[in-house]
Formats: structure tokens, C-alpha cells, sequence
């Protein structure tokens, strides 16, 4: 287990992040938030868990790229943070995806990601 914890930590530093501090967008260097939108059977039940899914995946769960050194945190049925080391991994995602992007945000990201 102290291999996961320090390989995590480790990867949050390459990001920009001593520790996780929510919300991940907000306090990462570079970053794009998303709307939900998908199927996948696990992120149902983590957007669920704050209307009755299982409880137990509420905020808690998060995908991380330890080769690229990106964070993939969904954070409730509202939507989803994805932040990187290098914006130009986030690049293709913000490109094809830009649909997604929350209103509230797409300012602050459209800048990150001008040429």
C-alpha cells in the first residue's frame, strides 16, 4: 500500500498538487471540468452515490495516469475534473470535448489552452 501512496503522491507533485484538494480543478495548474456525460457501469455509481448509490464511492474515487501524470476525479452527478502535468496531454481532449466543458469554467480554460 505505501507503494500506491507514494507513487500517488508522487504524481500529484509532477501535476502541480502537494496533496488532493477538492475541488481538483480549482487547485490545479492545469485543468479542464466537464459536464457528465457517459454510460460506464462504476461512474454511474459514483454519480449515483449522492442520491442513493453506493455510499462508499462518494468523492472518493479517482483514475490517475502515473506515466502521463494525469487525475481523473469524478466528482459527483455533476460533473468531472481532468488535470495534467502538461496541457498539451489535455490538449485533444479540450479540442474534441469542448461541448462538455462547463459554462461556469469555459473561460478560465479556454485561456489555458490558447496558442
Amino acid at each position: 500500500m505505501k507503494d500506491l501512496a507514494d507513487m500517488f503522491s508522487k504524481t500529484l507533485h509532477k501535476i502541480g498538487m502537494n496533496h488532493i484538494k477538492h475541488p481538483v480543478f480549482y487547485n490545479a495548474p492545469v485543468g479542464i471540468r466537464f459536464e457528465i456525460g457517459g454510460d460506464d457501469k462504476l461512474l454511474k455509481e459514483i454519480i449515483k452515490a449522492d442520491i442513493g448509490g453506493c455510499g462508499a464511492l462518494a468523492s472518493s474515487v479517482y483514475f490517475l495516469d502515473k506515466t502521463n501524470f494525469v487525475l481523473f476525479h469524478l466528482y459527483d452527478d455533476r460533473g468531472l475534473d481532468l488535470v495534467a502535468a502538461d496541457k498539451e496531454l489535455l490538449r485533444p481532449i479540450f479540442e474534441h470535448f469542448n461541448n462538455w466543458i462547463l459554462d461556469y469554467d469555459k473561460e478560465q480554460i479556454n485561456k489555458t489552452f490558447e496558442k
